[in-house]
C-alpha cells in the first residue's frame, strides 16, 4: 500500500484495520474459550450439528448488528477523527468490516478444527490468504493503484476464510442453509438500518455538527435493529445463556 500508494492511505488503512479488529476480537475470543471444550462435545451424539450449529447461529445473531453498525458510523468515525468528511478512511472501515465478518462467521469450524485436531484445512486457509494477498495486492497496486490494495487484502481474506466453513460443511454433512435462512430478517434489518445511517450523514452533515447527526442515527439504527433482532429466535437461547451466567456468578459470590 505504501509502494503503489501515499502514507495517507496507509494511516488511514491503519486507523480503519484497529477499528475493526478491536471489534471482531470482542466476537473471536469468546470462541476461543471453547477450544477444549470441543473435544468432549465429540462424544456425544451427532456433535457437529448441534455444538457447530448453536455457535453458529448465535455468533451470527451476535455478529451481524455489530458489522453492520461498523459500515452505518464508518463516516462518522471518520468524521470525528479527521474533523472533516474523509471518504476514504470510512469506505476502508466499510471494506474491512466486510471481510472480517466473513472471517469472524468462519470462527466456529476453525475453533472446532483446533479442537480436535483437524489442523489441515485451519493451514490451507492461511497459506490462501498470503498467497492472495501477495498476488492480488500487487496487481491491485500496480493497475488501480495502492488505494485499491485493501480490496485485494479483503478479498485475500474472504477467499481464505470460507474455505473453512465450506470444508467443515462437506466432511461433517452440517448445513448453513437453515441457520441463514433464519437470519434473512435481521439481515435485512441490519442492511436497512446501515443504508439509512449513511443516507442521514451524506444528507446533513454539511449543514450541522456531525455529533449531533451521529446521536439520532445511533437510535434509529438501534430500533430498526432491535426490533428484528428481539423476535430473533436465538435471543431466547442467547438470554438463557447470559441468566446462566449471573446466577454462577451471584452462587460464587455468596
Amino acid at each position: 500500500m505504501a509502494k503503489y500508494g501515499d502514507m495517507a492511505t496507509v494511516g488511514f488503512y491503519e486507523m480503519a484495520s484497529k477499528t475493526v479488529l478491536l471489534f471482531r476480537a470482542i466476537l473471536v475470543n469468546a470462541n476461543k474459550v471453547l477450544v477444549p471444550q470441543w473435544h468432549i462435545c465429540m462424544k456425544s451424539i451427532r456433535p457437529h450439528e448441534k455444538y457447530y450449529g448453536q455457535m453458529f447461529s448465535l455468533l451470527l445473531y451476535l455478529s451481524l448488528p455489530v458489522f453492520a453498525g461498523l459500515i452505518a458510523f464508518a463516516p462518522y468515525v471518520a468524521h470525528l477523527w479527521i474533523g472533516v468528511h474523509e471518504a476514504r478512511l470510512s469506505g476502508m472501515i466499510v471494506i474491512l468490516a466486510i471481510g472480517w465478518f466473513v472471517n469472524v462467521m468462519a470462527g466456529p469450524a476453525y475453533f472446532m478444527n483446533m479442537g480436535t485436531g483437524a489442523l489441515s484445512w485451519n493451514t490451507l486457509s492461511h497459506v490462501i490468504i498470503g498467497l492472495a494477498n501477495v498476488v492480488l495486492g500487487i496487481f491491485a497496486g500496480v493497475v488501480f493503484g495502492g488505494k485499491f490494495v485493501v480490496w485485494a487484502w479483503t478479498l485475500s481474506l474472504i477467499i481464505g476464510s470460507i474455505v473453512i466453513p465450506i470444508s467443515y460443511q462437506w466432511i461433517h454433512g452440517v448445513s448453513h442453509v437453515m441457520m441463514l435462512r433464519q437470519n434473512v430478517v435481521l439481515l435485512l434489518s441490519c442492511s436497512i438500518g446501515a443504508s439509512t445511517s449513511i443516507i442521514v450523514y451524506e444528507k446533513y452533515r454539511e449543514h450541522y455538527p456531525v455529533i449531533w447527526i451521529a446521536i439520532p442515527a445511533l437510535a434509529l439504527y438501534f430500533l430498526i435493529v432491535m426490533f428484528a433482532a428481539w423476535f430473533h429466535p436465538t435471543r431466547v437461547y442467547f438470554s438463557g445463556l447470559v441468566s446462566s451466567l449471573f446466577r454462577k456468578m451471584l452462587e460464587k459470590s455468596k
